[in-house]
């Protein structure tokens, strides 16, 4: 089994979003509203908690430019991250469908 964060368990899911930006913070917000079963945990790169969690994952701590998904041990930036949050809210197969 692979080391966890401190503070992270196995199962937790972490959203780190820039809390500066106002179109990430919006974003934000979306999940909260989307996700009715409390399956993500949501704090801002600029945290004390985001930056440990950075740090834990060998990634700068000063560049906030990013959207990141800590799963336990594993970490996604960017499209991935937001591509494995639209399906663990079973909201991807909805979209596809919707482009067919």
């Amino acid at each position: 089994m692979a080391a966890l964060p401190p503070g992270v368990g196995s199962d937790d899911r972490i959203v780190l979003f820039d809390g500066e930006c106002v179109m990430c913070s919006a974003g934000a917000r979306l999940l909260i509203r989307c996700d009715r079963r409390a399956r993500f945990k949501l704090g801002t790169i600029q945290s004390a908690e985001g930056k440990r969690l950075l740090a834990w994952h060998g990634l700068p701590t000063d560049a906030p430019d990013t959207f990141i998904l800590s799963e336990g041990a594993k970490l996604y930036v960017r499209s991935t991250a937001y591509v494995r949050i639209l399906w663990r809210l079973g909201l991807l197969l909805r979209i596809v469908a919707i482009c067919l």
